[in-house]
């Protein structure tokens, strides 16, 4: 993992609250330009940095699930960043086969 790949995966999990977060966040964060910034990710992850963010999202989700650390999807959804939860639904459906709340069931 690059110094920037590293440090923009940081930088979304200390906000991945913020549903406002944007590339342009990102880009500062790590020093880019958003173009620059843009082309690194592509090159280095195979992935758009609104890609790479969305994946570290759903993978915290998963894991904060899997933990019972939340009570509802809603809860959930929030807690990475997404206000929408059938948004959210919908994109742990296609990353992971399964609805999370499958996951937050004891």
């Amino acid at each position: 993992m690059t110094e920037t790949v590293r440090r923009a995966y940081h930088f979304v999990l200390s906000n991945l609250d913020r549903s406002e977060l944007t590339v342009h966040d990102l880009a500062l964060a790590v020093y880019r330009s958003e173009r620059q910034f843009y082309r690194e990710m592509k090159d280095k992850t195979g992935m758009t940095p609104y890609q790479f963010m969305q994946k570290i999202r759903l993978q915290q989700a998963r894991r904060m699930a899997e933990r019972h650390k939340v009570s509802s999807v809603e809860r959930l959804a929030r807690a990475v960043g997404y206000h929408r939860t059938d948004h959210f639904v919908r994109l742990f459906q296609e990353a992971y086969g399964i609805h999370p709340k499958d996951l937050l069931a004891p």
